[in-house]
């Protein structure tokens, strides 16, 4: 049987906007969740493909990047992380400070639904595959 694995980052935002994690574990502190959620994917992708490999497979991702609290990525993650300039200049442009983030987070998700859509490709393959995705309220009032 496999072990089952948990993860959360329960933040702390400041009156400056910026977050620490307050969860100080390797590889899980000062980091997103998108990115854990898509290091943990690809882990098990890995694992699955290599010791499980034509068995089922259930993964439930619940992505928290356009949830409350809109905290804003650093610039140097988009840079650090190949992201289209073109796209990048886009958001950038956006006047209004909660709408920018909103789409920089929805930006970070777009981009970390297709890393994990890839590993799946990569790994076990798509032939007997269902992606579903749904929204439980649709991201931030503003």
């Amino acid at each position: 049987m496999m072990r089952s694995t948990y993860f959360y980052d329960f933040i702390e935002t400041k009156p400056d906007w910026s977050f620490e994690l307050l969860g100080k574990e390797e590889g899980y502190a000062n980091i997103s969740s998108a990115e854990i959620f898509v290091n943990r994917a690809s882990q098990t992708l890995e694992d699955h493909s290599g010791y499980h490999s034509g068995k089922s497979i259930f993964m439930y991702m619940a992505w928290q990047n356009v949830h409350g609290p809109m905290d804003m990525l650093e610039d140097s993650y988009w840079e650090n992380n190949g992201f289209d300039k073109e796209r990048l200049a886009k958001m950038r442009e956006i006047p209004d400070d909660t709408r920018r983030h909103f789409a920089a987070l929805l930006m970070q998700l777009d981009t970390s639904i297709e890393s994990v859509v890839n590993k799946v490709n990569d790994t076990i393959g798509t032939d007997r595959t269902l992606f579903i995705y749904a929204s439980d309220n649709g991201g931030c009032k503003d």
